[in-house]
């Protein structure tokens, strides 16, 4: 099965100092309500820089992209994303299409 055009979403986040066990708790959150409420929500990873102890990036795999505009639209994304945003010096985040994938499976 060709998945390419399959939507991510993404984040990079630069966590304060001494932040870090903070920010992972508000990521577990918001992840555990978007695993409930968002079927289209495959799987969701938290990723750390391990050159850059503040560093971290988030990765949503979607079903479809009507699905990342709906939990956008949500009033609890604002308040999870929120206490995300608290612990962190900058936030970008990203909506992404897969081109290609390389695997050994």
């Amino acid at each position: 099965m060709n998945r390419n055009g399959t939507p991510y979403t993404s984040g990079r986040f630069s966590v304060k100092q001494g932040e870090e066990e903070s920010f992972i708790s508000a990521v577990e959150a918001v992840a555990d309500w978007t695993m409930v409420h968002f079927q289209a929500a495959q799987e969701v990873t938290l990723l750390r820089d391990s050159s850059k102890k503040c560093g971290f990036m988030t990765i949503i795999h979607w079903d479809n992209e009507e699905a990342i505009e709906t939990w956008r639209s949500d009033p609890e994304f604002g308040y999870y994303m929120s206490r995300i945003s608290a612990h962190c010096d900058s936030v970008e985040v990203f909506t992404l299409q897969r081109v290609k994938h390389f695997s050994r499976q």
